[in-house]
C-alpha cells in the first residue's frame, strides 16, 4: 500500500495504454477510411479513456508527493513535471474528444491528429513515466520520513486512483 508501490503499479498500466496506443497509430498509417478502421475505433475510444481516467494519478503526484517534497526544498523536479502533466492532460483530452467525436472529421484529419497525438503521448509520457521511476521516486523515498509518507497515503486514499485502489 507505500504511495510508491501504488505509483509505480498505475506507471505499468499506463504504460500498456501508451504500447496499444503506439501499435494502433502504427496501423492506422495503413488505413484510408473509418471502416477500415474496424475495431480500432473502439479501440481507440477505450484507450484514450483509459489515459483520461488515469488524471487522478498526476492529480495525487501534485496534490499529495509534490508538497511534500517542497517542504523538503525539493523544488525543480516537482515544477518540471507538474508542467508536463499540464502538457499530458490537455493531449489526452484532445485524444479522447477526437475518439469520441470521430464523426464530426474527415479521415485524413482524424487520421493526421490521432497519429501526432499518439506519437507524442507514448514517447514523451513514456520518458515522464521513466524519469518519474527513476528520479524523482527514489529521491522521495530518501527524503521523506514514515510520518510523511502516512500523509501523503491519507492524502491519496482521499483523492481516489485510477487504476485500481491499493489494498491497505
Amino acid at each position: 500500500p507505500h504511495p510508491i508501490n501504488t505509483f509505480m503499479e498505475e506507471h505499468k498500466i499506463i504504460l500498456d495504454s501508451l504500447t496499444e496506443l503506439s501499435s494502433l497509430t502504427e496501423r492506422l498509417n495503413d488505413i484510408n477510411s473509418f471502416n477500415d478502421m474496424g475495431e480500432d475505433q473502439e479501440k481507440l475510444k477505450d484507450i484514450a479513456h483509459h489515459l483520461v481516467e488515469a488524471e487522478s494519478h498526476h492529480q495525487r503526484e501534485e496534490d499529495a508527493l509534490f508538497p511534500v517534497l517542497e517542504k523538503h526544498s525539493i523544488m525543480e523536479p516537482p515544477q518540471i513535471f507538474k508542467l508536463d502533466h499540464v502538457e499530458f492532460r490537455q493531449r489526452k483530452r484532445k485524444l479522447y474528444q477526437l475518439a469520441q467525436n470521430y464523426h464530426d472529421y474527415d479521415f485524413p484529419e482524424f487520421k493526421t491528429k490521432i497519429i501526432e497525438l499518439g506519437k507524442y503521448l507514448a514517447k514523451e509520457l513514456e520518458g515522464h513515466i521513466f524519469k518519474e521511476d527513476n528520479i524523482l521516486y527514489q529521491i522521495a523515498l530518501q527524503v521523506l520520513s514514515k510520518e510523511e509518507w502516512e500523509k501523503v497515503k491519507k492524502e491519496c486514499d482521499k483523492l481516489g486512483y485510477c487504476c485500481f485502489t491499493p489494498e491497505d
